[in-house]
């Protein structure tokens, strides 16, 4: 059973991950219980979305699912529920210190002169000769406020905002 800041805690993770799964009209199915706990034995969080033809409300959704696989139910918000399940092989989350877990980064190849491959040294000059591009240049053309942008100067009074006229009843 979850407490309310861990269920907190994985509502907030879940937020981040997209929906793997999603429950139509054919139901839920042995096959698609199966592909949820391996998910949720890769991942640990799954979001399942049900679609609006689908014959279940997402509460009896998320209490089958949970029942039949063992899980904890995070959130029904919608159409879109939570799963939870620890797995002994992953772990991500670490509920009792309400954190993520860290997982083993690869370094990142190094040159032999200590700098990162494919990039140059934060230190080095610019290719423009050492002199650093300012970003957006002025220019001596008025600003269009209706447009967004800098207009060319022109003999022509600008567009009216709107193309058409209101005309009056006689």
């Amino acid at each position: 059973m979850l407490t309310a800041k861990q269920r907190a805690f994985l509502r907030a993770q879940a937020t981040a991950i997209d929906t793997a799964f999603q429950i139509g009209k054919g139901g839920v199915k042995e096959t698609m219980l199966s592909s949820i706990e391996d998910a949720l034995r890769a991942h640990e969080i799954v979001k399942i979305k049900l679609l609006e033809n689908c014959e279940y409300t997402p509460k009896e959704a998320i209490e089958g699912i949970s029942a039949a696989i063992d899980a904890e139910q995070v959130q029904v918000i919608g159409n879109k529920i939570v799963l939870f399940k620890i797995s002994p092989e992953h772990r991500i989350y670490d509920l009792d210190k309400l954190a993520v877990i860290e997982t083993k980064k690869e370094d990142k190849k190094k040159t032999p002169a200590g700098r990162p491959a494919g990039g140059r040294s934060k230190t080095a000059p610019a290719a423009t000769g050492g002199k650093k591009s300012g970003g957006r240049t002025k220019t001596n053309r008025p600003f269009d406020p209706v447009s967004g942008s800098a207009r060319q100067a022109s003999s022509r009074p600008p567009k009216p905002r709107f193309d058409f006229e209101i005309q009056k009843k006689k």
